[in-house]
């Protein structure tokens, strides 16, 4: 009797087994800022790991002033109205935004543990009440095997 063992698989035939048994990946989420989708994504751009789209949806919940989300009044981080009161004082601004951010992530997404927060401002030489604020948050969602991650969001001071 012939053993199995010595016949082997030739590489071609692997790279088909491969391919026959390797799924299409299924989409979980709508990507923001909304764009075009490729290949076969269909009209919008999508999300296929549930870490992806939570990053994603922590993004647009810090982004988000009271107000902004049909039915949901108080979604959100509300940052924008704070940014304007930057020149109060880094401190000042950095306690209020970090209140601010963990009660809306401690409400909509408890799931994400928050770990680092800083801010910067950046003034426009030609009108001092111009500028940009920039908020770096350091985050992890260990639920959805998403090791510590940057976001950084920057808001105009108008």
């Amino acid at each position: 009797m012939r053993s199995f063992k010595s016949v082997g698989i030739t590489s071609a035939e692997l790279t088909e087994q491969e391919n026959a048994v390797r799924p299409t990946p299924r989409p979980i989420g709508i990507i923001t800022p909304l764009r075009l989708g490729t290949n076969n994504e269909g009209l919008l751009g999508m999300h296929y790991t549930v870490g992806d789209t939570m990053k994603n949806n922590l993004r647009d919940l810090i982004m988000t002033n009271w107000g902004e989300r049909l039915a949901l009044y108080d979604y959100g981080a509300n940052l924008g109205p704070l940014v304007t009161e930057y020149e109060l004082g880094k401190d000042a601004f950095d306690d209020a935004a970090m209140q601010r951010i963990m009660a809306a992530v401690g409400k909509y997404m408890p799931y994400v543990e928050l770990e680092g927060f800083d801010s910067s401002q950046r003034s426009f030489a030609t009108d001092p009440g111009l500028g940009i604020v920039t908020i770096t948050i350091d985050y992890s969602i260990p639920r959805a095997a998403v090791a510590t991650t940057r976001l950084q969001i920057t808001f105009a001071i108008t």
